[in-house]
């Protein structure tokens, strides 16, 4: 923390976010092998694998989508400012997500 910055609580939240560039290959990757499934499917061709093949995308999916998901712990703290901080550097460093009077809840910048 900077000099003239006094905490005057501070908490840990957990941010879920989805990776977007590997989400939709993904999902394309899932909808070929759907379609595939429904071909043979249609075909009758090979009526027992069916259920394995949907079966073992499914599980596939399941265990990649679990995987997409981030989850960074981020530090918020609520703060009051003295005289011997410039708003300006403060700004710099830190993101003001809200302020309640002379309270100013925050996060570092990434």
């Amino acid at each position: 923390m900077l000099e003239g910055i006094e905490i005057v609580n501070q908490y840990t939240i957990q941010e879920y976010t989805i990776q977007g560039s590997t989400f939709t290959p993904i999902c394309i990757l899932f909808l070929v092998l759907t379609i595939v499934a429904f071909i043979i499917a249609s075909i009758g061709v090979i009526i027992r694998v069916l259920p394995m093949i949907v079966f073992g995308s499914t599980l596939v999916m399941l265990f990649i989508s679990a995987s997409l998901y981030t989850s960074p712990q981020t530090q918020i703290y609520e703060v009051t400012l003295s005289n011997k901080i410039s708003y300006v550097e403060f700004v710099d460093k830190y993101e003001v997500i809200s302020q309640r009077g002379k309270i100013y809840t925050i996060k570092e910048r990434k």
